[in-house]
């Protein structure tokens, strides 16, 4: 309720439930975005996927583990191509941000230290088909 009838459904994924707060708060009042699940558990993640049909998923791209975010990133892509993911990072590196999006097909690089007012945007722009990489 009161959120606007076409508000980009997002998955938020990270094994740091501090994060995943922090993600929730900056997210919740953004009027266009709505949180639809959120999981700390990589073995959630393609379920959580499947079961609520988000637009976007936000995928911490070390989840798990340091391959664990890139396995599961080619798992969501395979089996729900129309989703849109965006990876975040601690920091991010260049040679793996583009293996992400050129490879892998993430739509996205942020970084977690990255300017809280740029993270909307830089979701809307994924969902829009660019490749934003913010840090």
């Amino acid at each position: 309720m009161g959120r606007r009838r076409q508000a980009v459904r997002i998955v938020v994924a990270d094994d740091h439930r501090l994060m995943l707060e922090a993600l929730q708060a900056l997210l919740e009042p953004v009027v266009d975005m709505e949180i639809v699940g959120v999981t700390h558990e990589p073995e959630r993640v393609l379920a959580l996927v499947a079961d609520v049909k988000p637009d976007l998923l936000l995928l911490d791209a070390e989840m798990g583990g340091i391959d664990t975010g890139t396995m599961l990133l080619r798992r969501v892509r395979a089996a729900h191509p129309k989703v849109a993911v965006v990876l975040l990072t601690d920091v991010i590196d260049p040679d793996r941000a583009s293996t992400a999006l050129i490879t892998h097909g993430a739509r996205g690089v942020i970084e977690k230290t990255a300017d809280p007012p740029a993270f909307a945007p830089a979701l809307r722009a994924a969902i829009r088909g660019e490749a934003p990489r913010i840090g």
